[in-house]
């Protein structure tokens, strides 16, 4: 297979980006359609005009899962839990909403009414406590079907050890629960230690699964009747891709699944211009992700969280968000303060200066109203807009009358609220790990990227920004490249030391054995052709008595003088010190499989000529003495732009998919892959 399709499902747009043999060959950037995501990605492949008749693989990203826990649109889930464990996701850690407040609410997304108990027990190490009476599951069953629950989620103590007790009870719902693949198990989500944990994950995974199914199923069905002929795969929380199938299994795979992409294109794009230690900022119109990377390798973390009591222990690409994005509202406070975001016009009706009946002032329409945009830019492809500047100052008034200062200024403000925002953002992920700003270089894409990257620049304190050749379109690209990614954990409570014993490691091998099996077992039911595979062993290690634990990469065969010597470089590398008498245990033992499918390519990111977007805006040159205001910057559109340029802002940089504004006093190179490379001009 040598052609893919990456789509990205953006709160405003819907990005897509064809690649073959390597290189991008065509590009869709159409409205989204929030009501309905798969009419916007079927709008974007009817827009690409890929040959119908030649097998594609398509894998796109998805805010289904996301849409739904933040507005708790989900599915009505129930639990069947061990007798006296009820109340465990409602309990949580006994945390509040509010750390410092004396009041709040929460609202697990499993009602208590839908949470049953039955009688069985594993003690901590596996062994049968109480029988499991599958009597009582029949009926816990049945009494949740009757009552309108659509997915039940068997929570079982200590299941991580042993799910034998878990496995029985799913059997028997399965015998008539309507759709047998919305009947699932905590150890099946999340088989690691805790059980608040396992058992909230396993929840949100059954609450997503029916909303996500849907999804998928509407998708598919799109997919079909537009002609498209190949695999279709979704983009996955940890960095990697599922089946249709897959996905609907472990629906809280894709719980972040959006933002996971443009780290992973963003860093590949930075790697081929030697830059290796980055912080990605993908503006969109609702939000901004910020991640860091060191050494060219993305932050994982296990420990993220979907909201309040809502864990999210999978694997996942390390990402802050913040409410700030071209489609951002601007509003005066009670106290007269000028706030941006969270608030987004979206899609649907946009920003004011659309003209398609949104009238709320938005950080676009105060970049159209500064000159940063070109009014005569046509954004997207196909059906195209001028963008009215006399909407945008009108929807802008109302926040200069408030804070009694001119249109323009009210404008001004509004773009540095929402980079004020941005940059807060960009400080925290930095400065919180000990990281000097001056050390990393910004990778600023997404729709608004471009425009926002100098001044955050100036903001943080870093030197360096790179923008890439199609910053509206790196998400999608992300999506084309991704590789396969399957990761199984299980929770493995033992001693470094108990690994002298021969019958101890040969177990635990045993169980890693099965775990690289049940993987490429996953692997092969996708039907994907890849290229080459790689499967990386892990543990969570810990000195006896501490409650934290470090992940750390080990070698097969794993044996004792190789856990304690890797936990130690990795405790030392951490905390600047070990423990001379800590005794080293393993928490979990995880395996991840990780294989390339062979219709991307890791240099997939020059464009062909037939990629060229719409001319927009009259090409004009840079000046030394151009003044920073609107009628004075020049602009040219990026297909003009060829490597080995320098360019002096002020200048905008326009195409189809995003503008780049270079501000006086700044400077671009463009490199061979017409990125560009921007600094200071001091």
């Amino acid at each position: 297979m040598t052609r893919v399709i990456g789509v990205d499902v953006g709160g405003t747009f819907t990005d897509a980006v064809l690649v073959e043999a390597g290189r991008h060959v065509g590009v869709a950037k159409v409205p989204s359609t929030p009501d309905d995501p798969s009419r916007a990605i079927a709008a974007a492949l009817e827009q690409i005009r890929a040959e119908r008749d030649v097998r594609t693989l398509l894998v796109h990203s998805t805010t289904v899962a996301t849409n739904a826990i933040i507005a708790r649109t989900g599915a009505r889930c129930g639990i069947v839990t061990t007798r006296g464990f009820r109340d465990v996701v409602e309990m949580g850690r006994r945390d509040r909403p509010d750390i410092y407040g004396f009041a709040g609410a929460h609202r697990p997304i499993v009602a208590r009414r839908d949470r049953i108990e039955v009688r069985e027990r594993l003690a901590h190490d596996g062994t049968v406590v109480e029988a499991l009476d599958l009597d009582d599951v029949r009926h816990a069953g049945r009494q949740l079907l009757s009552a309108g629950v659509q997915a039940v989620v068997v929570c079982f103590l200590h299941s991580d050890v042993d799910p034998r007790h878990e496995r029985q009870a799913m059997a028997v719902l399965r015998e008539f629960w309507p759709e047998p693949r919305y009947v699932t198990g905590s150890a099946d989500v999340y088989a690691e230690a805790g059980e608040f944990v396992r058992f909230a994950t396993a929840a949100t995974n059954g609450y997503l699964q029916p909303v996500v199914g849907a999804y998928l199923g509407r998708l598919a069905g799109r997919l079909a009747a537009g002609g498209h002929v190949g695999d279709v795969l979704v983009m996955q929380s940890g960095g990697g891709v599922a089946s249709i199938e897959q996905t609907r299994d472990l629906a809280i795979g894709v719980a972040r699944s959006g933002p996971v992409a443009g780290v992973l294109a963003a860093t590949g794009i930075a790697g081929r211009a030697g830059l290796t230690n980055l912080v990605t900022c993908d503006i969109g119109g609702t939000s901004s992700d910020v991640s860091v990377v060191v050494g060219g390798r993305p932050r994982y973390v296990n420990d993220a969280a979907l909201g309040f009591r809502l864990p999210l222990v999978m694997s996942t690409v390390d990402v802050v968000a913040v409410g700030a994005g071209g489609g951002s509202i601007a509003r005066v406070d009670e106290l007269g303060v000028l706030t941006v975001g969270p608030e987004s016009a979206g899609a649907d009706p946009g920003p004011a200066c659309y003209g398609l009946g949104g009238a709320a002032p938005t950080v676009t329409d105060a970049a159209l109203l500064l000159g940063r945009i070109d009014p005569d830019a046509r954004f997207g492809t196909g059906r195209q807009h001028r963008l009215a500047a006399e909407l945008a100052a009108a929807a802008v008034e109302p926040v200069a009358e408030a804070l009694g200062i001119p249109v323009p200024q009210a404008a001004s403000g509004i773009l540095a609220v929402a980079t004020a925002t941005m940059a807060n953002a960009i400080r925290s992920v930095l400065t919180a790990r000990g990281h000097d700003p001056r050390e990393f270089t910004l990778v600023a894409f997404g729709g608004g990227g471009g425009l926002h990257v100098c001044p955050l620049l100036r903001e943080t304190g870093m030197r360096t920004a790179l923008v890439p050749r199609h910053p509206g379109l790196v998400s999608a690209l992300g999506c084309a490249l991704a590789d396969l990614r399957y990761e199984s954990s299980r929770s493995w409570p033992t001693g470094a030391a108990q690994l002298d014993d021969a019958d101890t490691a040969a177990a635990l091998h045993r169980m890693l054995d099965d775990q690289e099996s049940a993987l490429r077992k996953r692997l092969a039911d996708t039907g994907i052709a890849v290229r080459d595979l790689d499967i990386v062993v892990e543990g969570d290690l810990r000195y006896r008595g501490q409650s934290h634990h470090l992940r750390v990469p080990l070698e097969r065969p794993i044996s004792r003088a190789g856990v304690e010597q890797r936990f130690q470089d990795a405790y030392q590398l951490r905390y600047g010190r070990t423990l001379a008498d800590g005794l080293v245990e393993i928490v979990t033992l995880r395996s991840t499989l990780v294989a390339r499918h062979g219709a991307g390519a890791a240099g997939a990111a020059a464009p062909d000529a037939r990629s060229a977007t719409p001319r927009a805006g009259a090409p004009a040159a840079a000046s030394d003495t151009a003044s920073d205001t609107a009628s004075d910057t020049a602009s040219r559109h990026r297909d003009e732009v060829v490597p080995g340029e320098h360019l002096l802002g002020p200048l905008l940089l326009v195409s189809a998919d995003a503008t780049v504004y270079l501000e006086a006093g700044y400077v671009a190179d463009v490199d061979a892959e017409r990125n560009l490379l921007i600094r200071e001009r001091s």
